[in-house]
C-alpha cells in the first residue's frame, strides 16, 4: 500500500500532491473500525474517477484485478492494521540477508584464491 501511494504520488503534479495525499489516506484509512473491502474498493473507484482526466494513471486504477490485495489489511483489527501497513521491515530483512551473503561470498572467494594461488606455487616447485 505504502508503494502503491510513492508511485502514484512520484507522477503527480507538485500543486496536487497535498490534495491527492489526502484523497488517498481517506481512500487507504486505517482506523475505520467497520471497513471492509468493498467499502474500501469503492472509495478507490471514487478517488480514481475524480483525478482520472488529469491523470491516467490514477484512472487505470480501476481497472487492476490485484486492487484488492491492497485491502488485505482490513481483514485485521484497526490495531494491527497499523503495524501491517508498511513492509520496510521486511525490506530491511531483506537487505540485510543480501548484505550477510555478499560478505559470505566475498570471503569465499578470497579463501579460494589464496587457496589458488597456493597451489600454484606448490605446482611450480
Amino acid at each position: 500500500m505504502v508503494h502503491l501511494k510513492r508511485n502514484i504520488l512520484n507522477k503527480i503534479a507538485s500543486k496536487h500532491k497535498e490534495e491527492i495525499a489526502s484523497d488517498l489516506k481517506e481512500v487507504f484509512d486505517l482506523d475505520r473500525l467497520e471497513d471492509n473491502k468493498r467499502e474500501a474498493l469503492r472509495r478507490l473507484t471514487y478517488f480514481a474517477s475524480q483525478w482520472k482526466m488529469k491523470y491516467r494513471h490514477i484512472g487505470n486504477l480501476v481497472d487492476n484485478e490485484m486492487n484488492e490485495l491492497y485491502f488485505s489489511y482490513l481483514n485485521y483489527h484497526p490495531k494491527i492494521r497499523r503495524m501491517i501497513d508498511t513492509t520496510n521491515w521486511i525490506e530491511r530483512l531483506n537487505k540485510e540477508f543480501k548484505r550477510t551473503f555478499k560478505n559470505r561470498d566475498t570471503v569465499q572467494k578470497s579463501v579460494s584464491k589464496i587457496t589458488n594461488q597456493s597451489s600454484q606455487q606448490i605446482n611450480l616447485k
